[in-house]
């Protein structure tokens, strides 16, 4: 089987360190200030919820200031979007115009930018993130290099998207196909 130790030298190390705070103050804390304390007996159940405590902290909060900052930003590229869903590390949004070219510099703003705040556990870091689109949440496409793809290159995925995904009118909700559109980005 895969031994994440391995590929990871240093986890049994953070590992440890998470056992020893656990054992010492009965809680964990995220580089976001979200602290999370530990009650009843503490053993191997305890140190795994630990060890699952901080990245997935880490993805939502993420997830959380990207939200807000969309949320903030009355730009006329975020004028379309409207945020469907928060769910942990994706955020779902339909973006009501087919201008691709301000539809590419709000994924662009919201995934490359809002979503990945600079995280600090020792040394300071981004997470990555990628992109889905498409006319439905059960059949997104993945846009493959998201975090690469110059504005130009991505506004021409998304109209590829567009017209190659696109429900025939009958299909459509609403009878209009730029009313259901949406787009998840992931931490």
């Amino acid at each position: 089987g895969h031994d994440c130790r391995s590929a990871y030298p240093k986890i049994r190390d953070w590992w440890d360190a998470t056992d020893a705070q656990i054992r010492k103050t009965r809680r964990l804390t995220n580089c976001f200030g979200r602290e999370v304390y530990f009650m009843g007996q503490i053993g191997n159940d305890t140190f795994k919820q630990g060890y699952a405590f901080i990245p997935q902290s880490t993805t939502f909060d993420c997830c959380r200031v990207g939200m807000e900052r969309m949320m903030e930003d009355g730009s006329s590229d975020f004028q379309p979007a409207q945020l469907l869903a928060q769910v942990h590390d994706s955020l779902l949004c339909q973006y009501l115009s087919t201008d691709f070219a301000a539809m590419a510099r709000f994924c662009i703003a919201l995934g490359r930018d809002y979503m990945r705040p600079i995280l600090d556990y020792g040394e300071p870091y981004r997470l990555n993130t990628d992109l889905k689109v498409g006319f439905d949440w059960a059949s997104l496409s993945e846009i493959g290099g998201f975090m690469t793809l110059t504005e130009e290159a991505l506004a021409e995925k998304l109209r590829e998207v567009y017209e190659t995904k696109r429900p025939n009118e009958k299909g459509a909700p609403l009878g209009a196909p730029s009313l259901n559109s949406p787009i998840e980005l992931n931490a």
